[in-house]
């Protein structure tokens, strides 16, 4: 289960720097600008609000080269046979980033909540309608199980909720990532609102403004490439019904109800203890069949977000 002390910090579509916040103690340790530190009924929030931009370089024309920063093109290569896992796991977590974090609500045989949050995730297809996030296992401790609750209560009921983390609620979130022994309420003990879903049994998290019932589609068991024993699962489930608070949705240029980013404030995880905001965003048009853009105001220009 990921550590979710967090360092607030720009993504790659962000230039603004956040607080570091501590997970033992709750210190807020000042790195943004006084104007970023608002304090509402009594409770200091770092909220930085998001808006639109234009693009780094958006005066780009097709075949212009846009070379890396660096002074060399030195590269380094690393060989994940002839590297000890705990090395290659804070490299692959740093490299591949940011990855959207999904916060999974699953209830065992016997009803108990279990809720945790994990960043291998993402949605794979939209016909069938399919979310997919990687459960790796614990080490085992005197020969006890070593499946992590949320994959055992997958396996034993073939349901689950997956909700999606925002700025405002993310200190509980970090809660839930305690090692707990099976049947902890992490929901509960978080302060987190459970609310009943419609066609599976596990709840789904109020606070979270967007929340994915699934059923099992799929797992798909993964050894360890040395030893050749099970070390993790991808779960594959099949969307059956998805909530989306109406303040978060607006309507695209063609009509389509669609989710607004500036209103969700998503949160995303980068390498180590690092997780990140969406501050900024801009548009990049796709290509025409024949390399040309079609006319396109970017929504920086267009209206301002607050």
């Amino acid at each position: 289960m990921v550590h979710w002390s967090l360092l607030i910090i720009s993504t790659p579509v962000s230039f603004g720097v956040g607080l570091l916040v501590n997970r033992f103690h709750g210190r807020l340790t000042k790195k943004a600008s006084n104007s970023d530190i608002q304090a509402s009924d009594g409770i200091v929030s770092n909220f930085k609000k998001a808006r639109y931009v234009l693009t780094p370089h958006p005066d780009w024309k097709p075949g212009q080269k846009q070379p890396h920063p660096f002074a060399s093109d030195e590269m380094l290569g690393f060989d994940p046979a002839k590297i000890d896992k705990g090395t290659f796991y804070s490299l692959m977590i740093s490299a591949v980033t940011p990855r959207p974090v999904a916060f999974v609500s699953t209830v065992d045989a016997k009803g108990s909540v279990n809720l945790a949050p994990y960043s291998y995730f993402n949605i794979l297809s939209n016909n069938p309608p399919v979310l997919a996030f990687g459960a790796t296992y614990r080490t085992p401790v005197n020969g006890g199980l070593p499946k992590k609750d949320t994959l055992a209560n997958v396996e034993e009921t073939g349901e689950f909720v997956i909700n999606i983390i925002s700025e405002w609620f993310v200190e509980a979130a970090n809660f839930t990532a305690i090692e707990a022994d099976r049947g902890f309420n992490e929901l509960e003990a978080a302060g987190l609102t459970p609310v009943p879903s419609v066609h599976v049994k596990a709840p789904r998290v109020k606070e979270s403004v967007i929340q994915f019932e699934c059923k099992l589609k799929q797992i798909i068991p993964l050894n360890d490439s040395t030893t050749g024993q099970p070390s993790a699962s991808i779960v594959l489930g099949e969307i059956v019904l998805v909530h989306i608070h109406k303040e978060a949705t607006e309507l695209s240029p063609t009509g389509k109800v669609v989710v607004d980013p500036l209103k969700v404030k998503p949160v995303c995880r980068f390498g180590g203890v690092s997780y990140g905001r969406v501050s900024e965003l801009y548009e990049i048009p796709r290509p025409n069949r024949d390399g040309s853009f079609s006319s396109f105001t970017p929504k920086a220009v267009s209206k301002a977000h607050s």
